[in-house]
């Protein structure tokens, strides 16, 4: 064992060699090159964060607290001078506002004297009168739906109905208008707010199509106590006021605000932009200096990167050095103690997978590994050639048991071939037999079958003779007893006819009856709608009069209670006569169709007649043909019997065919899987 040498331990040992010599030489050469580099670096750095530390701290000090105070200084400036600016017009607007609620307030007012007065053309013509001042653009009254009041009779026809009297003409209807949804929104609000404070900026046209800037201001005509004499009190608001002021002075104003306010923007941004230059001036001074304290970095910067390159060329250059080296000493060694003799092994090794066993394997007496696989190799040759001798003494044994199987095989195929030619020829005939049993079993069924139906079917034909000759006799008496009924049939449709008739004139009279008593109603109805009207002109009357009419407004109450009484009694009455005419009309149509019936049926009996005596005489010849055909059919009877016998006996030969070509059919089957079973048992041994 003192004399084995391993192959790897060589590999392993030079290759640590050679790895160690040139860890030891790097790593002085660094350590010496880092040192030099590393105090160098130490004291450009520490300079550097000193001369850069001091100058940011400085800028940064100087420019915040300029940019802060001026900035702030700017903005208190900017904010003052704007709230002066907006009070003005703050004060401006509430005293607009001031105006033109007074003058909504005094237009309601007015608006709602002329209207308790009870004459809506008072308070149009009142309205008329306002538009003349130059302070009101526009005077409207919207309903709350948002339509325009004073345009249609609804307010006039609620009136009349809750005091129960036309006391109101209605006017001529104009088109409805409705408010613009912009000012319906604002007209909602007043109404849920319950505020009279609501308004809106708008634009309308004067008559010469200029464009005048208004406010609308809104103010809620409340159903008060005074009006609630003719107002429903249900209703709490009678309808909105809707004021337009101009409001050209405002917009002057806020646009002479706004334009102040802009300038004011203007100037902050143009001295914003001032600070903002001398900033950049600063922050410009500051970087020259930078750029200054940066040069002289950048010298010191240099000379570091110029002892640094030169230490990296040197290390570079020994480690590439030391590389190559090692890999041309590595080389050497394995290509003299490893790839020869791998190569000669590869060589042995396909030469005796191509089945060539005249190879030698070089190597055999060497300690290491590559003389382990050079013994391998010569085994490996021992083994294929005693391989090969078994191959061949197998090949010999396989080819003389096939020779012996493919004689059996014959054997059995050919025995099997015959035994399944005879099975099948006893089956086949076994099946034709049953099958030709099976359909003589049917014939002798279809026969015997029917036999039966006919010897039923000609029993049955022969009590059906039977009975129609004694039925033909029966029908020729129905028939004459038919022809006598007709007779006195025809009699009592004529009787019929007449009272139909005599009913048809009693109708048509008591229709003509109702038709009086209608014109009666009419009449009654007339003078109940007269009485009416003068009770509804009693109870204006009364009302004008006050309290001196309350009286007299009683009675006329009680005047047009008992005329609507009396034209709903009369109405009751007119819808009864109305019901009788109609069933009267309805009854004389019947009646008449009654009667048109009876004649035709009079017709109809008469043609029976004729007809029942016709078919007496051929009734008589039919029942003298029967009684013959009886006769006959017992004849025919008696022969049928017969043939449903010896269809009996037929149908029980073929039974009996049928179960014994069946047992044949049963052991051929029997037979052809024991056959099966056998051979298979065999070819299986």
């Amino acid at each position: 064992m003192s004399k084995f040498r391993s192959l790897s331990m060589k590999i392993i040992a030079t290759v640590f060699t050679l790895v160690a010599f040139v860890f030891i030489a790097d790593t002085l050469l660094n350590q010496s090159i880092s040192s030099s580099v590393y105090e160098s670096t130490e004291a450009l750095s520490e300079q550097m964060r000193s001369v850069v530390s001091q100058k940011d701290a400085q800028i940064q000090k100087l420019l915040n607290g300029l940019l802060d105070s001026k900035a702030e200084n700017q903005h208190v400036n900017h904010a003052l001078a704007s709230h002066e600016l907006k009070a003005v017009s703050e004060r401006k607007q509430a005293y607009l506002d001031g105006e033109r609620y007074g003058i909504s307030m005094s237009v309601a007012s007015l608006v709602r004297a002329s209207m308790l007065s009870g004459e809506a053309e008072t308070a149009l013509d009142q309205i008329d009168t306002l538009l003349e001042n130059d302070q009101i653009a526009a005077i409207n009254i919207w309903r709350d739906s948002g339509e325009l009041a004073f345009r249609d009779n609804k307010t006039i026809e609620a009136v009349n109905r809750f005091i129960d009297a036309e006391v109101y003409e209605p006017r001529d209807a104009e088109k409805a208008v409705t408010i613009p949804s912009n000012r319906m929104k604002t007209l909602k609000q007043a109404l849920s707010k319950n505020s009279n404070h609501e308004s809106l900026e708008a634009e309308i046209k004067d008559e010469d199509g200029n464009t005048i800037p208004i406010a609308y201001s809104y103010f809620i005509l409340k159903n008060d106590e005074d009006c609630q004499s003719c107002h429903d009190p249900a209703q709490p608001v009678r309808g909105i006021l809707e004021v337009a002021v101009p409001n050209e002075e405002l917009l002057v104003l806020r646009a002479k605000s706004e334009q102040q306010i802009g300038q004011l923007t203007k100037t902050l941004e143009a001295e914003q932009a001032s600070l903002v230059a001398q900033s950049e001036q600063q922050k410009a001074d500051a970087e020259a200096q930078t750029r200054d304290y940066n040069a002289t970095m950048s010298a010191a910067k240099a000379e570091l990167d110029s002892t640094r390159e030169t230490a990296s060329w040197m290390g570079l250059g020994s480690k590439i050095a030391f590389f190559l080296l090692t890999i041309g000493l590595l080389m050497v060694a394995l290509s003299r103690v490893l790839t020869r003799p791998l190569r000669n092994l590869t060589s042995a090794m396909l030469r005796i997978a191509e089945d060539d066993l005249t190879v030698e394997a070089n190597g055999v007496n060497r300690q290491d590994e590559i003389g382990a696989m050079s013994r391998a190799v010569s085994i490996f040759k021992d083994n294929a050639a005693a391989r090969r001798k078994l191959e061949q003494e197998s090949k010999e044994h396989i080819e003389q048991q096939l020779k012996r199987q493919e004689t059996i095989d014959a054997l059995f195929a050919d025995f099997r071939s015959k035994i399944q030619q005879s099975l099948e020829t006893v089956s086949t005939h076994a099946s034709t037999m049953q099958a030709s049993a099976v359909a003589l079993n049917n014939i002798s069924s279809a026969t015997s079958e029917q036999a039966r139906s006919a010897d039923e079917a000609s029993a049955s034909s022969a009590e059906s003779v039977q009975t129609m000759a004694a039925a033909s006799t029966e029908m020729t008496a129905s028939i004459a007893e038919i022809g006598e009924q007709v007779v006195r049939t025809n009699d009592l449709v004529s009787a019929a006819t007449d009272e139909a008739r005599e009913t048809d004139k009693k109708v048509a009279g008591l229709a003509s009856a109702a038709e009086h008593i209608g014109e009666v109603i009419s009449l009654i109805r007339d003078i109940a709608e007269q009485t009416n009207l003068l009770a509804l002109n009693a109870t204006i009357e009364a009302a004008r009069a006050g309290e001196t009419g309350k009286g007299f407004a009683v009675v006329a109450a009680e005047v047009k209670n008992l005329a609507h009484q009396t034209g709903q009694a009369t109405k009751d009455i007119e819808t009864r006569i109305q019901a009788i005419q109609r069933s009267s009309t309805d009854s004389m149509e019947a009646i008449r169709a009654i009667a048109t019936k009876m004649g035709e049926i009079s017709e109809f009996t008469t043609a029976i007649s004729a007809a029942v005596h016709e078919q007496n005489a051929s009734t008589s010849e039919i029942s003298h043909n029967i009684h013959e055909a009886a006769d006959r059919t017992q004849d025919i009877v008696g022969n049928i019997s017969g043939v449903a016998q010896s269809a009996e006996q037929t149908m029980q030969s073929s039974h009996e065919v049928e179960s014994a070509s069946r047992t044949v059919a049963d052991v051929a089957h029997d037979m052809r899987n024991v056959i099966d079973d056998f051979l298979q048992k065999v070819a299986a041994a």
